[in-house]
């Protein structure tokens, strides 16, 4: 499938995350999410689809082309650390690029390559919800250095904020 027609199936089907992964090592993956041979739906808040399927899912991640909705320095991470190919994103933060550009990942060969990033909106930094402040993901990421570190806060940050200190 084109990158286009992934952000058709994003925006028309009111999905927040599009996964393309035409490896067969992925055909049996979360059949309740699956629209098309090698396309997968989600429609899950801020990093939890992402996050669940770092924990769940990884191989459905590993080369994939993603098509999101926004993408922060959290998204961005958990995006790296998967190995994923592609990325569109309909808005994503200067921390998100910059975070992409220092980073690359594993091919099966063992090199490795910058993630390709392509969007259609920049932002300084991804709001929360009601658009009153930053989005709490994007704010415990800012000033972290690395994907590994990002992670490890977004981590902290969901125990945190389910009461789990």
């Amino acid at each position: 499938m084109e990158i286009a027609q992934l952000i058709d199936t994003l925006m028309t089907g009111g999905h927040s995350l599009v996964v393309e992964n035409t490896s067969g090592e992925v055909a049996d993956l979360l059949a309740d999410n699956r629209i098309a041979a090698g396309v997968w739906a989600f429609d899950g808040r801020g990093v939890s689809d992402l996050l669940r399927l770092s924990d769940t899912a990884p191989a459905l991640l590993q080369g994939a082309t993603i098509a999101d909705k926004v993408v922060g320095k959290a998204a961005t991470a958990l995006l790296i650390q998967a190995g994923v190919h592609t990325v569109w994103a309909g808005t994503i933060s200067l921390s998100a690029l910059a975070l992409f550009a220092q980073s690359a990942t594993a091919t099966a060969d063992g090199a490795t390559t910058p993630v390709s990033v392509t969007y259609a909106t920049v932002v300084d930094h991804i709001m929360n919800r009601d658009l009153t402040d930053w989005c709490p993901m994007e704010q415990v990421c800012f000033e972290s250095p690395t994907a590994a570190d990002s992670i490890a806060k977004i981590r902290a940050k969901l125990a945190e904020m389910r009461g789990n200190k």
